[in-house]
């Protein structure tokens, strides 16, 4: 037995070809469709392939060719079309869950969060928000400083990640370290501006009137401990002084006599680049805190939706495709269950599977695989399909190619365009 790949532009007719070889098994192998898996990514597209194998089955059974103990046999299968593995990814994966309650904690109870996901995570967070808002007033009170007048967008990226929940990693995060850090930075930064200051005292008060850096401001910061709204640089750009377009002769002679020369002085040269390296410094690190208090909310957030989940005993997509992962490697007896129930596995649309999907169908397969799509068609990389997975998973398994090239829809000169522009 080994993997094929069906390659199958669209209006190749990729589902006669599917169905066919399904029927091949059934009729020239002593498989049943029980023992076959056909996976696809949409409803439609189960009940579409439901109905062809039916019909095709019904087909057979009007043959007087065919002999009554085959008959017998394809009769039998139609009772399977309902009850067998013919479905999409989650739905079959969310009956293995439901099949072994004991590993997976699912049980017939659980239901599966599908259109109503995005309301029901936004009412999760509104919830969960009023509550850690009361608790911890300090740490809100820094977010919304770099969200300000925005909380639709601070909501919206919550929502976003929760359901991208699968690619995040929980990080180690010390914050004490972090804010020790940012103090020290903030301490340096304000002795060299204090420094500035006396050195160059000669400058003051003309030479407001040429802040490019205005350090009085940056000084006012960081001793009222305002870090957050501290002036975004880019060092390699950055200047303190600069010459403004609009002076009056008595600032354009000040501007020649004070500011101008500094541009060639060493000493203020260095202090000019220690301050705006220091103020960098600082600015990174502050992002680096916001983003890391940002996502350690969003972490506790996502705690609190699947404590709300467990309770209410609701499921959605990706926490079948997860569970389901988790179930098969931490239990190897379940796995194999899995594996020899099937002598075949069907996947329609291959292109877009994602990286979970493809690990879970490499541990239960066994050089058993029928893939059928076309990497030109990939349609869900909004839901985490990659082409990259696509390619990875034919790399590291041993597939043979087939190639359904005849096009039943288009123009020969168009499939030839197309096959062109996208080749």
């Amino acid at each position: 037995m080994a993997n094929i790949n069906y390659i199958a532009s669209a209006g190749t007719g990729k589902t006669y070809s599917l169905v066919s070889q399904v029927l091949d098994k059934i009729r020239k192998e002593d498989v049943s469709l029980r023992q076959i898996l056909i996976l696809t990514f949409t409803e439609k597209a189960a009940a579409e392939l439901k109905e062809k194998i039916s019909e095709r089955i019904k087909e057979a059974l009007k043959d007087p060719n065919v002999s009554k103990k085959e008959k017998i046999k394809l009769h039998r299968q139609l009772l399977f079309i309902d009850s067998g593995y013919i479905g999409t990814f989650h739905s079959v994966f969310f009956r293995f869950l439901k099949k072994y309650p004991h590993v997976s904690g699912i049980d017939k109870s659980f239901s599966v969060l599908s259109s109503q996901l995005d309301y029901i995570l936004g009412l999760f967070f509104e919830k969960w928000i009023e509550k850690d808002f009361e608790e911890n007033p300090k740490d809100w009170e820094k977010i919304i400083t770099f969200f300000t007048d925005n909380e639709k967008k601070l909501k919206k990226i919550f929502l976003q990640l929760y359901k991208e929940r699968l690619k995040l990693k929980k990080p180690d995060i010390n914050f004490n370290n972090q804010e020790k850090s940012i103090k020290e930075l903030a301490n340096q930064l304000k002795g060299l501006i204090d420094e500035f200051f006396n050195k160059y005292s000669y400058l003051f008060p003309q030479a407001e009137k040429f802040w490019e850096i205005n350090l009085n401001a940056v000084l006012h910061k960081l001793n009222s401990e305002d870090l957050q709204n501290l002036p975004s640089i880019k060092p390699e750009k950055a200047k303190i002084f600069k010459k403004p377009k609009k002076l009056t002769e008595e600032e354009k002679i000040f501007y020649k006599k004070n500011i101008k020369p500094l541009s060639k002085d060493k000493e203020f040269l260095n202090f000019q680049e220690n301050i705006i390296n220091t103020l960098y410094k600082l600015k990174i690190r502050l992002l680096d805190y916001n983003a890391n208090l940002l996502l350690n909310k969003i972490w506790q957030f996502i705690s609190f939706v699947e404590n709300i989940k467990k309770e209410e005993k609701i499921i959605d997509f990706d926490d079948i495709l997860e569970k389901t992962l988790e179930m098969i490697k931490s239990k190897p007896s379940i796995k194999e269950q899995i594996k020899n129930s099937f002598k075949y596995i069907f996947i329609d649309e291959f292109q877009d599977t994602d990286n979970i999907q493809t690990q879970i169908i490499k541990e239960i397969s066994n050089n058993n695989i029928y893939l059928f799509g076309d990497p030109k068609q990939c349609i869900y990389t909004w839901r985490n399909a990659d082409l990259n997975v696509y390619f990875d998973f034919l790399n590291e398994n041993t597939f043979s190619n087939e190639v359904i090239d005849t096009n039943y829809r288009s123009e020969p000169e168009l499939v030839e365009f197309f096959n062109k522009m996208l080749s």
